[in-house]
């Protein structure tokens, strides 16, 4: 929610991704942002020019390339897309700040482009392929994984795959509502109460505090340790105390050395007979399988 334009009409503490995205529609209508937007345009690479002290954006829109130039450049493209630095760069261009756009962060697997099924990343997901009755490889466990295995694996007619390298803290939402339930929905009395822009303040001071408060688990001591107690606690028991799952999945370091993620439903998706895990290493993807250093092929339809 940005701050200039706060919402007192969220329906739940931890909003939808449809919900978040009609604010932000809403935001953008409402102070004419949309004036400044470039809408499906990528940019194929920006150089500076020397001799006009000025950066030249190129960037292609429905097929068409065309230049921009600007004197401030700002890379706030997210940590999915990345700019890295050219060795050289066209004729007439300063090399030492020549850029080159780069897509998803992709995994270096070999064969991984070879592969003949849906290749999909999380950065720029596919809405229209239509995943049921399909076999799905999810390679990794970050946060982004974590939140794809679980609805996956609710689709009609999926198998779905993890293949991780390693455990991670999979930990409770937290509950920063101030109510003790992460899920917690709001009344209609309390988003009349929101609109009340003081009091929507107030409470969202509140959320700040409570978050700088849990920062406290990562400080080395008995906040650190007891959170590993409470974190080791919760797992297990998603799993069901299956020993093969909680060996693979369960973390061993100290909480914080990694991202912590909520993950909702990600341990009990495996418990569902169409959800499994693999920790072996990928070795290759083929066109139609994904293949593990224990020997092991997996035939899938989608890689994501």
């Amino acid at each position: 929610m940005f701050s200039f334009d706060p919402n007192p009409e969220w329906t739940t503490f931890y909003a939808s991704g449809p919900e978040i995205l009609a604010y932000i529609k809403r935001t953008v209508k409402k102070w004419d942002l949309d004036r400044d937007l470039q809408l499906k345009t990528e940019v194929v690479g920006p150089w500076w020019k020397e001799d006009l002290g000025m950066w030249k954006v190129t960037v292609e829109c429905a097929g068409e390339l065309r230049s921009e130039y600007c004197h401030v450049l700002i890379a706030s493209q997210g940590v999915f897309v990345l700019f890295e630095t050219l060795p050289t760069g066209p004729s007439g261009y300063t090399t030492n700040k020549n850029w080159q756009y780069r897509h998803e962060s992709w995994p270096d697997i070999q064969g991984l482009r070879d592969f003949k099924g849906h290749l999909t990343h999380s950065a720029s997901w596919d809405d229209c392929y239509d995943c049921s009755n399909k076999t799905l490889a999810v390679i990794g466990n970050s946060a982004s994984g974590i939140q794809i295995v679980p609805e996956m694996a609710k689709v009609p007619g999926t198998e779905v795959r993890n293949f991780i390298r390693g455990p991670a803290w999979v930990y409770n939402r937290a509950s920063l509502s101030g109510t003790g339930d992460p899920s917690f929905t709001y009344s209609e009395e309390e988003k009349e109460h929101f609109r009340n822009r003081e009091h929507h303040l107030q409470y969202r001071k509140g959320i700040l505090d409570r978050t700088e408060t849990a920062f406290s688990i990562f400080t080395k001591g008995p906040n650190n340790e007891e959170a590993m107690r409470l974190a080791a606690a919760q797992m297990p028991e998603k799993l069901k105390y299956n020993k093969e799952l909680c060996e693979k999945l369960i973390p061993t370091w100290e909480l914080g050395c990694h991202r912590i993620t909520p993950g909702p439903g990600y341990l009990e998706s495996f418990l569902r007979p169409n959800c499994h895990l693999t920790n072996s290493p990928i070795t290759q993807i083929s066109e139609n399988a994904v293949h593990t250093a224990d020997g092991k092929v997996y035939e899938c339809d989608v890689s994501t």
